[in-house]
């Protein structure tokens, strides 16, 4: 990708919009197609890779749509450049079959998102949102995308309407304390109702992060970046002018369903952050039904294991089995 002096300029002033979250949800902040183009090159790739890592961990955990790809309908909600839709398209060849509306307060970013989903992903039955029209038959799955830092409690209180139609929906969004604590807390308030939690949570309790006693914690995980991102020219020139460091790629995330589903098995654990490496032993912050606290896992303990840990490599799940006894794993496995 070839950008001139000048566009450098236009990705600062983008990234400082984000970064001071200065809309309240009802500001337009898109002004022309090129903001747009640079914005899903740059911006919007880096929030493509992590809707990587939630797909491939839904498909681990084995996540099942609500219906078969003809009856759902899919509402990409704050859609920018509807990189939500065309990753899900990417990770899911199936639900071509699906339709999909789009919904951003900018027109000029839906046309923007439908013409990428048009080029990317031909056939696909993709338009504006409708209001509710056409969700007649369907089953609803709501697909958001780093918009809960720009939403006020009302704006939340009015999304949470859509909620209210839908089957299920995928929140993929900043790493950043504020942003994961409030994903927390609405995890929290849908688990009173008629929702569960599928990811990335290990049950159906309340939120470990929610307590007094883990108030400087919040549930994060990193993503990480394709390999040849970093031989890329473009790419490096993005990182010293935008300020962007390429190697750090932190999402917090939350996937639910209707109607209720029964409690995850017990006894599952998952990495919160990722996991600090020494030697000859790797420490977490583990969170399971049972809490949240630091363990450590000695490389002695076993050698495939702790290599995958080292690497933050947890495959072919990101939950996982272990019996710990003062802070340090003792079993791992089933």
């Amino acid at each position: 990708m070839t950008t001139l002096a000048t566009d450098w300029a236009l990705l600062k002033k983008l990234r400082s919009h984000f970064l001071e979250q200065k809309s309240t949800g009802t500001e337009n902040y898109w002004h022309s197609e090129q903001e747009l183009s640079l914005y899903d090159a740059s911006f919007a790739r880096r929030i493509s890779w992590k809707w990587d890592y939630v797909c491939e961990e839904l498909k681990k955990r084995t996540w099942s749509w609500p219906a078969e790809p003809e009856s759902l309908l899919f509402v990409d909600w704050g859609c920018g450049t509807g990189v939500a839709t065309r990753q899900i398209l990417e990770h899911f060849p199936g639900l071509r079959k699906a339709t999909f509306q789009v919904f951003d307060r900018s027109k000029m970013a839906e046309a923007f998102a439908l013409k990428k989903i048009a080029e990317e992903y031909p056939g696909v039955d993709a338009k504006p949102f409708a209001g509710g029209s056409g969700f007649e038959g369907k089953k609803i799955v709501l697909l958001l995308s780093h918009v809960i830092g720009e939403l006020s409690p009302q704006q939340l209180g009015a999304l949470l309407s859509l909620f209210a139609m839908s089957s299920a929906f995928i929140w993929v969004d900043s790493g950043s304390k504020e942003c994961a604590r409030k994903l927390s807390d609405l995890r929290n308030r849908l688990l009173r109702g008629e929702w569960s939690v599928f990811a990335p949570c290990t049950h159906q309790g309340v939120c470990e992060m929610s307590k007094d006693e883990n108030e400087k914690h919040w549930c994060h995980s990193f993503a990480r970046p394709p390999r040849d991102v970093f031989h890329d020219e473009f790419w490096r020139t993005f990182s010293k002018e935008v300020g962007v460091d390429l190697r750090s790629l932190p999402l917090s995330f939350l996937v639910m369903q209707k109607p209720k589903i029964p409690a995850h098995a017990e006894g599952l654990s998952r990495v919160v952050g990722s996991v600090r490496s020494y030697k000859g032993y790797v420490k977490w912050l583990n969170c399971s039904s049972q809490g949240l606290g630091d363990v450590e896992m000695q490389k002695r303990l076993k050698a495939e294991e702790y290599k995958q840990f080292s690497n933050n490599d947890l495959d072919p799940s990101p939950v996982f089995r272990v019996s710990v006894e003062n802070h340090r794993v003792v079993k791992i496995g089933s």
